[in-house]
């Protein structure tokens, strides 16, 4: 999430202009990019993990897995609202939101993880709901990384685009130029005539 604010802060100390534009988007996608891939890696460790505790159970004190899961999902949750309509505008935002709904649906999980253990002493629950998070935490970083693939793929070809486009208009100032002067040279010889 920081790194987003980061990349953000950067974004808006910049001045406006057309190479600036063009730097502060491909920063932008850049940013989702690498939080996608950040997401990818943490949903990585906790399946990992998850199943690690599948075959080395330990004991789980369920009330203070309850209680830290839940000041956590409430932060989240917080986060979540602050968040949620600026992430429609800004695909880095976006990563920093993804990160902060995968916390979420963690925290849901953890917390629905230590009810289950502290009502039937089962431990097996809790490898169960970190494989589940980290399915959901991968394909929301799969969707974040996608997005900014294609988004910097698109950014890419509008820049090539806008280039002809000024090349092509520079060329054709050239032919106007040309023909000017053409224009002005067979006038004179025939002024001279």
């Amino acid at each position: 999430i920081g790194f987003a604010w980061v990349i953000g802060w950067r974004i808006a100390r910049q001045k406006e202009s057309k190479e600036s534009r063009f730097r502060s988007e491909r920063l932008e996608m850049s940013g989702a990019y690498i939080n996608g891939m950040l997401l990818a890696a943490v949903s990585l460790g906790i399946a990992v993990s998850a199943i690690w505790r599948f075959f080395h159970p330990s004991e789980i004190k369920s009330g203070i897995m309850l209680g830290v899961a839940g000041v956590g999902l409430a932060a989240n949750l917080v986060s979540l609202f602050l968040l949620g309509n600026l992430q429609k505008r800004n695909l880095n935002i976006r990563g920093a939101y993804q990160h902060v709904l995968g916390d979420a649906a963690t925290s849901v999980g953890v917390v629905g993880a230590a009810l289950f253990i502290h009502w039937t002493g089962n431990t097996m629950i809790d490898p169960i709901v970190g494989i589940v998070v980290a399915c959901f935490v991968s394909w929301r970083a799969w969707k974040l990384i996608r997005d900014a693939r294609r988004a910097l793929a698109a950014s890419r070809a509008r820049e090539v685009q806008e280039e002809q486009e000024f090349r092509e208009a520079q060329e054709f100032e050239r032919i106007q130029e040309l023909v000017s002067q053409l224009a002005r040279r067979v006038g004179r010889r025939r002024a001279k005539r």
